[in-house]
C-alpha cells in the first residue's frame, strides 16, 4: 500500500506492512509485540496507535470495537456497509457487505438529518466450524 505522501518512520511502516499483511484481527498490544520482534526494539504504544490511525482515516482497515481490534479491508472507501459477523465461541470476524443494510441505515439519518461518516455492525453468533463442532 503506498504511503500516498506521507512521511512514515521505520516503527510506524512496520506497524502499517504487519496490520495490511491480512492478519486474523489484531489488537494495539499484540500489533505493538510483533513490531518489535520484527525490528528487534521496543515499540512505544504511540506509534502503533499513529500507524492505526493513519490506516483508518482512508478505510485501509476496520476498528471492532467489541473486540478493540483491527482488522485490514483491501477495498477501502467502498460505499457499503462495514458489516462484520463475530464468532461468539472462536471471535473470528467475517466481513459480509449488504446493500440493504446500508440502504436502510442511510434512510434512519436522512430522516433525522444525521451526516454519516462511517459505519460499523457487529453482530454476534456461530461462525460455520464452530456451528459445526456444536452439531457433532
Amino acid at each position: 500500500m503506498p504511503l500516498s505522501g506521507r512521511q512514515a518512520n521505520t516503527d510506524k511502516r512496520s506497524s502499517i506492512e504487519i496490520i495490511m499483511a491480512k492478519p486474523p484481527i489484531l489488537g494495539a498490544f499484540q500489533l505493538q509485540e510483533q513490531v518489535a520482534n520484527i525490528i528487534h526494539k521496543p515499540v512505544t504504544p504511540s506509534i502503533v496507535y499513529r500507524a492505526l490511525e493513519f490506516l483508518l482515516g482512508p478505510g485501509c482497515i476496520n476498528g471492532l470495537s467489541y473486540l478493540n481490534a483491527y482488522i485490514s479491508y483491501p477495498f477501502h472507501n467502498n460505499q457499503y456497509s462495514n458489516m462484520f459477523m463475530i464468532c461468539n465461541t472462536c471471535g473470528s470476524p467475517a466481513r459480509v457487505t449488504h446493500v440493504a443494510a446500508n440502504k436502510l441505515l442511510q434512510q434512519a439519518t436522512d430522516r433525522v438529518g444525521f451526516n454519516l461518516t462511517s459505519q460499523s455492525i457487529e453482530p454476534f453468533g456461530l461462525c460455520p466450524q464452530c456451528a459445526e463442532q456444536y452439531t457433532e
